[in-house]
């Protein structure tokens, strides 16, 4: 089964629905006041009591129609910006310019931007990150195993990956055991906390090197010095911590995505 998506149609939709949201929004504006001022018919308390009644109701369907204008808006205008984002992508990349056999199920990926090799964690059927050269023509250079430690001889599952262009070194998070796993000449495992999914690199500022690990069982990040391969802290941050990126100047932003949040480490 597959779609095809024009980006034209899409963006035209979007406007329809905004038209379509204007016209409700008009529609509510001007039943507000016929509606939520009704006027008593006469001054005995049961007609005060009525009109009470309906004005209360109208005011509960103003509110519950400026939700649903609210939502209308952010619905047609998240609608747009797909549009122009699909477009944006169909131009730039055209096609698929190749499509290389890995073996397993390749999950998450990581790059060396001086040699252009790829590094590929397989989930969850292999504890092993996957390195690919994909200018060779036998492009998978070799399977390193991550995820062992003491408690466990076979291995886990390799979840996310980063590359430190400055040492050369891959970082793989391991879902279980709950490690990640350092990768160059030797491979090494630094026990992190609950649940990590995210990991990246510090690429600059005064914690060069350093990787940073959110832990979704808990709620924190975990940094690890490179040189060491310890946890030299754990920061607390929104609920459910995804996605971390380290920005140009050294601050790292962490997707809460219980909370709705982006939490700023510095």
């Amino acid at each position: 089964m597959y779609a095809n998506i024009t980006p034209e149609i899409v963006a035209s939709s979007a406007t329809d629905l905004e038209t379509i949201g204007a016209a409700l929004a008009r529609g509510s504006a001007a039943a507000a006041g016929p509606t939520t001022g009704v006027m008593a018919a006469a001054a005995d308390e049961v007609s005060e009591a009525i009109t009470a009644l309906f004005s209360s109701h109208a005011q509960q369907f103003q509110a519950l129609a400026r939700q649903a204008a609210a939502f209308h808006h952010h619905f047609t205008a998240n609608l747009l910006a797909a549009a122009n984002s699909y477009s944006a992508i169909e131009a730039a990349s055209n096609a698929v310019i190749n499509a290389i056999v890995v073996g397993g199920n390749p999950f998450a990926v990581a790059v060396n931007p001086s040699t252009g090799n790829l590094y590929l964690t397989d989930l969850p059927a292999r504890p092993v990150v996957t390195v690919v050269d994909p200018a060779a023509q036998q492009p998978v250079v070799t399977t390193i195993s991550v995820g062992a430690s003491s408690t466990s001889a076979v291995g886990g599952d390799p979840f996310a990956a980063a590359f430190d262009p400055t040492t050369g070194k891959v970082y793989a998070v391991n879902t279980e055991p709950v490690t990640v796993s350092v990768i160059n000449s030797v491979t090494n495992t630094v026990p992190v906390s609950a649940a990590p999914i995210g990991v990246a690199v510090s690429p600059t500022g005064p914690q060069t090197g350093h990787v940073y690990v959110t832990n979704s069982g808990n709620n924190t990040v975990s940094v690890i010095n490179p040189t060491t391969n310890t946890v030299t802290a754990t920061v607390p941050v929104g609920y459910s911590p995804d996605g971390v990126a380290v920005g140009p100047t050294g601050t790292v932003y962490v997707t809460d995505f219980e909370s709705n949040t982006v939490s700023v480490i510095s």
